[in-house]
């Protein structure tokens, strides 16, 4: 879309324009293309589109020239329409008529081909707001959100996926889904900053700890406590609001889910009061995870007929393998293993299969060593190689023999770099220097 796009603003783009002419949208084959340009080999340096236009007139295919003609109207008319059609309407409308973005659809992963067409439509309105105006801006525009990694093809386009997407809550912001699931409810709120040893807030400015250096004690004073308070408040609120972008993205199902340390958390849930159904102002200033948060109005239905909320309690036991079974899935597998008849086939085409395909030799196997491209530099070093694969222009290395001491098994005759750097602090360490040198 985004080729029309540049192919409507200028015809005289070559790699637009063929890959327009290549798509669904126009539907020349690539022998055609071959055609149209053989069509005035002495004319190498027109750009594509005077190439077309040259068939148009005197093409020896005429059920081509008149196909071609057909398409370079079609793109006249856009173009004409483009003048005076804002740039949103102008996509839908090709989208529409040229029948691409049903094209798009129905291709493997349509659903997602179709949300980025949706995104890109999306992007024109938002360029249609600013002071620019034009196709050329808007392609570059969008040019340059994917220079910088901000493509408008969109990762995630709510429930039609048939997938299931991870996400983070506040990444997840607007979006929806069928069926949403939010984990991790009982993990503790994050207050280190809370415990830092000087506070600062805008209204009540700075506070740090009080230290007694003659009774060696510290205390926190009446300011710092002050800021604090405020700040987890402002924490709190922080908080609330992220678990409300979490729980209303699911269209038909909530599932919460969380753990505890404890086994008597039901009767810590139940002590948290409650004023008309809802959580107190001072009971919210006091809560430490999002089930703090859920539980308390959850427990205060749970006998209610209408039955809004199911409430399902597992013990980490259920999950968890006691160490005699695990044992005995282990011996069960150790056995199965040794008892495996590795010559028994059991599905004979399958092997077959398998075995064509792994036996496989393609017949330009030489071609795939090939490199794609080489230096200049690795050139030369090839040429310069003789049958032994010996550069003529490298001088050969000394060589000396192996002490006899250093001898391995494989019988090294040469000693190379960091070896022959060790034999001589051998010798050199074990050689006995007073007795082989005199006075003199």
């Amino acid at each position: 879309m985004l080729n029309l796009l540049s192919v409507l603003d200028n015809e005289r783009q070559d790699i637009p324009f063929v890959s327009l002419m290549t798509s669904v949208v126009a539907g020349f084959t690539g022998e055609e293309l071959a055609q149209i340009r053989g069509h005035q080999p002495d004319n190498k340096e027109a750009c594509f589109c005077d190439a077309v236009k040259a068939y148009i007139e005197n093409g020896p295919d005429r059920a081509l020239a008149f196909h071609l003609n057909a398409f370079m109207e079609t793109l006249e008319d856009y173009r004409r329409r483009a003048v005076y059609t804002p740039i949103r309407e102008l996509i839908e409308e090709i989208l529409t008529e040229t029948g691409f973005g049903v094209y798009a659809a129905s291709l493997p992963g349509g659903e997602r081909r179709e949300a980025n067409l949706r995104a890109l439509c999306e992007k024109a309105a938002v360029y249609e707001k600013t002071s620019y105006v034009g196709l050329f801006n808007f392609v570059r525009y969008i040019r340059t959100l994917e220079k910088y990694e901000q493509d408008p093809e969109v990762a995630s386009f709510g429930g039609a996926s048939d997938a299931v997407r991870i996400l983070t809550i506040h990444s997840s912001k607007g979006l929806e889904y069928p069926v949403v699931f939010v984990s991790s409810m009982g993990k503790g709120f994050n207050t280190s900053d809370l415990n830092a040893m000087v506070l600062t807030d805008p209204f009540y400015g700075i506070a740090s700890d009080y230290v007694d250096y003659e009774n060696r004690v510290k205390m926190p004073t009446l300011k710092k406590e002050a800021i604090r308070h405020r700040l987890k408040k402002e924490s709190i609120g922080e908080e609330l609001r992220v678990l409300y972008v979490a729980m209303t993205r699911a269209k038909m199902k909530l599932i919460l889910t969380g753990a505890f340390d404890k086994k008597d958390w039901r009767k810590d849930q139940e002590q948290r009061r409650l004023e008309e159904g809802r959580l107190s102002a001072a009971t919210i200033t006091e809560v430490g995870c999002y089930y703090d948060l859920v539980l308390p109005v959850v427990l205060s239905h749970e006998n209610d007929e209408t039955k809004q909320f199911d409430l399902r309690e597992y013990d980490k036991d259920a999950f968890i393998l006691s160490a005699e079974e695990e044992l005995e899935y282990t011996r069960l597998g150790i056995d199965y293993l040794e008892n495996m008849d590795l010559n028994q086939i059991s599905d004979q085409e399958m092997h077959d299969i398998i075995q064509e395909r792994f036996n496989y030799h393609s017949p330009e196997e030489g071609s795939s060593t090939t490199p794609m491209k080489v230096s200049v530099s690795y050139v030369k070093q090839e040429h310069m190689q003789d049958e032994d694969g010996v550069r003529a222009d490298q001088p050969e290395k000394p060589r000396s023999v192996i002490p006899e001491f250093k001898k391995d098994q494989e019988e090294r005759q040469y000693l190379w770099g960091a070896d022959l750097g060790t034999a001589y602090h051998d010798v050199l360490y074990r050689l006995d220097f007073p007795s082989c040198c005199d006075d003199s």
